[in-house]
């Protein structure tokens, strides 16, 4: 996430939405504090938010 500054803290909330545009009532709020890389950055495989989800095997 581009233009947070390091060393501040920043609340972040997340729910979820299923196939059906249901949405979850409960949000869940979590803490991050961002820090200077002292490595060179690393990529991460990101999913873009139109590919679907996994279907979980029962």
């Amino acid at each position: 996430m581009a233009g947070l500054t390091n060393g501040q803290t920043y609340w972040f909330a997340v729910t979820t939405v299923n196939t059906s545009d249901g949405e979850d009532p409960a949000v869940v709020a979590v803490s991050a504090t961002p820090e200077a890389d002292a490595e060179d950055p690393r990529s991460a495989t990101l999913w873009p938010a139109t590919r679907p989800l996994p279907t979980a095997t029962p």
